[in-house]
């Protein structure tokens, strides 16, 4: 079976892109004040749970994803800022 080619960088698009709808997803659904929060904290867990799972299943940690990750969520908060 042929392995599926990527793009340079997209796996880090997903990654930030995911951050980022996590985010809006907390602050939809209970707010700017809290809701920011959630969607941080539960953006976060997901970025660094889905690093844990890489490497529990042969893969490798990436800290490229977890920057990746961290600026979606800076992206995320601060697009509803103003």
């Amino acid at each position: 079976m042929k392995e599926k080619r990527k793009l340079p960088g997209q796996d880090k698009l997903m990654h930030g892109t995911i951050s980022a709808i996590i985010v809006f997803g907390g602050m939809a659904l209970f707010g700017n004040g809290i809701g920011m929060g959630v969607g941080v904290v539960l953006a976060s867990i997901v970025g660094v749970g889905k690093e844990v799972y890489d490497t529990k299943t042969g893969g490798k940690w990436s800290w490229g994803d977890i920057v990746a990750d961290a600026v979606g969520i800076i992206a995320g908060v601060s697009t509803t800022m103003f």
